[in-house]
């Protein structure tokens, strides 16, 4: 896993061309960051914005096609949902395929842009709360019949089904943390897997938390981003990862975990 965690570094002339020839697309480039991929705004001669990715190869082209499948599946499923939408090359591929100097070759997507700004360390109001959560469930409900093989043998280990991996890692840390920590795995090990097993799962995003969450000038969601996560898992995951990032210290926990809740139930 960690060698995505370097993103490829294409000179930009080189994708220039490349992005006109693949895509047709020419206009203004600034770039944006990426843990794993290298990732640039192109503002098209047009007057339209795309987000255009030169994916680290390592992540694999199943991992990225199912990417590329899944937006488009959530397209068809829920067209208003606020998620980015594939751009497929001239030629019809839901991914470009970049080679630099004969033996290096990078996997290019190319997505409509999503205005807003990304959300970050800003607290959000209840009722920006309340959407963050029907917005988790419209996701779930969009990819419930979306099929692919490759998130169930990803290998991710923020995955809640790796977490008792972490157990030999208890002995790293602080002696006056290892109790705690040791009967949240013994909790979850004892518990919270064997519930797991039982729930409805499905693909799910993963990955909601709030550098992956838009928002617009009046502080509301306006969008989800980054589907480079995805796993199979039950479908609660969704929601219970999402809660769990959005907690900021001094929050209001129990609101924020009532307003979120109350969203999804809503849908």
């Amino acid at each position: 896993m960690l060698n995505t965690l370097d993103p490829p570094r294409v000179p930009p002339d080189t994708l220039r061309a490349f992005v006109q020839r693949a895509y047709g697309f020419t206009g203004r480039w600034s770039m944006l960051e990426g843990e794993r991929d290298q990732n640039f705004r192109v503002e098209t001669e047009q007057g339209r914005s795309i987000t255009l990715k030169v994916c680290n190869p390592n992540e694999g082209d199943t991992v990225l096609d199912c990417q590329a499948s899944a937006l488009e599946h959530i397209a068809l499923a829920d067209p208003a949902l606020p998620v980015p939408r594939l751009i497929r090359t001239l030629g019809g591929d839901r991914l470009g395929r970049l080679n630099t100097d004969g033996e290096s070759s990078y996997p290019v997507m190319a997505l409509s842009w999503l205005e807003g700004r990304v959300l970050g360390t800003d607290a959000l109001s209840p009722a920006a709360l309340f959407e963050l959560g029907t917005l988790l469930a419209r996701l779930g409900l969009a990819m419930r019949g979306f099929v692919n093989g490759a998130p169930a043998m990803r290998d991710l280990v923020w995955d809640m089904g790796n977490v008792l991996r972490l157990t030999p890692e208890v002995a790293s840390l602080a002696p006056e943390d290892r109790p705690l920590a040791t009967e949240i795995l013994a909790h979850h090990r004892d518990v919270t897997e064997p519930a797991l097993r039982r729930m409805r799962s499905q693909i799910i995003h993963g990955d909601v938390h709030p550098y992956n969450a838009l928002v617009n000038e009046e502080g509301r969601i306006c969008g989800i981003i980054d589907f480079g996560d995805m796993v199979h898992g039950a479908l609660i995951l969704d929601l219970a990862n999402a809660i769990g990032d959005f907690l900021t210290p001094g929050c209001d926990v129990e609101r924020l975990v009532f307003e979120i809740v109350r969203g999804y139930h809503s849908i």
